[in-house]
């Protein structure tokens, strides 16, 4: 899966990029495009608007506890809802909840952009990820040397 992130602010913007990820998606047929809602600024409509006249799968993503801007995107098509991790899984648990019933895959990420934790924390996350029913777990560390990259790729080797 290849994905392009769209943070454009208003809609005019983000349609635009939009259209020019859309160029790609015969080169790249596995193109994914992340909307981040939480960065671009669109009313309820314009949410929609985007979200229905995608070409390409696009992933609804959201960083700040505000769930309320998912749903006019998975009511409209969204493919993907990414779900940031931070919340408590009680926050977590109601999102996905609220999901159920739609055609939609839930993503939940876990970003650490100072390091990377050890191994036995990344496997719980994961695991946590696994029990709350997320469809896909996204883990986003900061290697700092070859013994931070060896533990991520010892997570995906454990977790095949």
């Amino acid at each position: 899966m290849i994905c392009i992130t769209i943070c454009d602010f208003g809609y005019d913007a983000c349609r635009h990029a939009l259209r020019r990820c859309e160029r790609y998606l015969h080169t790249y047929p596995d193109l994914v495009v992340e909307i981040r809602l939480d960065l671009c600024g669109l009313n309820e409509e314009e949410n929609q608007r985007l979200f229905c006249d995608s070409k390409v799968p696009l992933i609804a993503t959201c960083r700040r506890r505000s769930s309320d801007l998912y749903f006019p995107a998975v009511l409209s098509g969204a493919s993907y809802i990414d779900i940031d991790g931070i919340q408590s899984n009680t926050d977590i648990q109601h999102i996905l909840q609220e999901l159920e019933g739609h055609k939609v895959q839930k993503i939940l990420s876990y970003q650490n952009f100072q390091k990377t934790p050890a191994l036995n924390e990344l496997i719980s996350y994961f695991e946590n990820g696994v029990s709350l029913g997320a469809d896909i777990i996204k883990i986003t560390t900061s290697a700092q040397n070859t013994e931070d990259t060896e533990k991520l790729l010892s997570l995906y080797i454990l977790q095949r």
